[in-house]
């Protein structure tokens, strides 16, 4: 495991580059693409284990920081959609640096799977990962304005004018308004040649889904017991490890 900078000198990125094991290497590698706020806080120990089994099995891996998010250059107050694209478009082209000539999957997970959209309309990914997608963009927004008003006003969760601070982030402006723009029936028809949607919601979530990866290419759907509500975050700062959806992943992409 290597952790260390890349991108352009003024808005450096934070990566840790996982190397696949030499004696089952597959000439294959896997971008991670995180979700955001305190989602990434508590999913981030699961990306690490997914990380290494992954790269056990074979995978070179990378994961990194979106820009203004974790370790990576910025204020998270000042992040756009926009910005966190560009950084998933940079951190893919990395990771061809490091893998060069294998080809590249995606895991993305909530918000993750936004920013995997937009990748997907710049670079080819073999197979996609979306891990508790939303089919409209705008239902994550929606959920952050209900969470805040189903709480109350306090310390870490209220809003702001236009701006809503939840678990102690600050989400602008410029993110809601991209939210309010996008869905999965935007989705380029070419760009990706297998999907694996993961969730442990309710099975109608995956309708809309099949509808739009019906003539797109192969379309898997699996329905695991594991985390539902991601946006509740724990007082005493605990983590989310969902083992039947990592299973479940680490399984698709090997087989």
């Amino acid at each position: 495991m290597e952790s260390f900078f890349f991108g352009d000198t003024d808005r450096m990125l934070y990566g840790v580059f996982h190397a696949a094991s030499q004696e089952r290497y597959r000439n294959r590698s896997v971008l991670l693409l995180y979700p955001v706020g305190h989602e990434y806080m508590q999913i981030h120990r699961a990306y690490r284990r997914l990380a290494d089994s992954l790269s056990d099995l074979g995978f070179d891996v990378l994961r990194f920081d979106y820009a203004c998010t974790g370790d990576s250059f910025g204020n998270f107050a000042e992040a756009t959609i926009d910005q966190w694209a560009d950084s998933a478009v940079v951190a893919y082209d990395e990771l061809q640096t490091m893998s060069p000539g294998a080809r590249i999957d995606v895991v993305a997970l909530r918000l993750g799977t936004v920013i995997a959209r937009q990748l997907a309309q710049h670079r080819k990914i073999q197979r996609l990962v979306l891990w508790e997608p939303n089919y409209s963009d705008a239902y994550y927004w929606q959920q952050t304005v209900d969470v805040i008003k189903d709480k109350g006003t306090t310390r870490e969760n209220f809003i702001e004018g236009d701006v809503l601070h939840l678990n102690g982030f600050a989400y602008g402006p410029s993110i809601g308004n991209s939210l309010q723009l996008g869905s999965w029936d935007k989705f380029p028809e070419t760009s990706v040649a297998e999907v694996l949607v993961v969730s442990a919601r309710e099975e109608s979530v995956f309708a809309d889904f099949k509808k739009v990866f019906s003539t797109r290419g192969k379309l898997e759907v699996s329905s695991v017991t594991g985390p539902d509500d991601w946006m509740a975050a724990d007082p005493d700062g605990g983590i989310i490890l969902p083992e039947p959806s990592i299973v479940k992943i680490r399984q698709w992409l090997s087989a």
